[in-house]
């Protein structure tokens, strides 16, 4: 049994900012330019309340410039993405910390990770999809606690690839930037956002910037494979959540294994 981890909206991402390593997929624009009907929850409503910051001023590759910088210089945020192929809810940092949920339509999990310890959840459709023909034994195993392993763990220590800001960051660069179009200005779940609409080869994007506060993306939404995607970004420096399941509420993965059920 292993865990593929995967971020099917990456290329969103990579189209908006004009790469990111190991994107593949394609993504467009779903032609709508309003805030209020692009994909999921993704703004602080807080940040409604800044004072404005005149990038809907800018050109449009200065906006884009600018978003990327704060994205770049974030210590933490969270991830909020909702595709056909996954969904994931994850607060991550630059130390590769994470809380939250990921998954896809053939199960969810929770993921905690906190230096190189490693904890997932996963829920009855995962052990029933991803389990294999010992599934149903390891859930009976499990139940309702976490798998305590570590980023060394070549099974469920894969999910920790996920959590590493810095990785998710570090290859964004500026080489779509003159390709962008700047669209309306709007609001996106409280937020007055600017729009700015890419294209790479066939493949297009929205990215939405706040025009309040610091010119934070609020989010990014087209298509994966032809289907509606979009990309959150939430809670901008608000630091990940440091509990860790306490020593009752966790399984050693190499109990789990020697149990014969992974």
């Amino acid at each position: 049994m292993s865990i593929k981890h995967t971020l099917a909206a990456t290329a969103v991402v990579c189209l908006a900012f004009g790469g990111v390593a190991g994107c593949g997929n394609s993504s467009g624009d779903s032609g709508k330019d309003d805030g209020k009907k692009a994909g999921s929850p993704s703004g602080d409503q807080g940040r409604a309340q800044g004072k404005p910051n005149g990038v809907e001023k800018l050109s449009a590759q200065q906006i884009s410039e600018k978003a990327r910088a704060e994205l770049k210089n974030a210590s933490s945020l969270r991830l909020v993405m909702d595709t056909a192929a996954a969904k994931t809810d994850l607060a991550i940092d630059r130390d590769g910390n994470c809380s939250g949920t990921a998954g896809s339509a053939k199960g969810q999990m929770e993921i905690i990770k906190r230096g190189e310890d490693v904890y997932v959840k996963p829920d009855s459709q995962f052990w029933a999809t991803q389990g294999g023909s010992k599934g149903a034994a390891a859930k009976e195993v499990v139940g309702d606690r976490y798998i305590k392993t570590s980023v060394n763990d070549p099974q469920f220590g894969q999910a920790a690839g996920m959590c590493d800001l810095d990785a998710f960051t570090k290859d964004m660069d500026g080489d779509n930037d003159d390709k962008m179009a700047k669209g309306g200005t709007s609001t996106v779940d409280g937020v007055p956002v600017v729009a700015l609409k890419g294209t790479k080869g066939s493949d297009k994007s929205t990215l939405y910037v706040a025009t309040v506060g610091k010119p934070y993306v609020i989010k990014i939404v087209g298509t994966d494979d032809g289907r509606p995607a979009s990309m959150g970004f939430k809670d901008y420096d608000k630091p990940v959540p440091s509990r860790t399941p306490g020593a009752g509420e966790v399984l050693d993965a190499a109990k789990l294994k020697e149990l014969g059920t992974s």
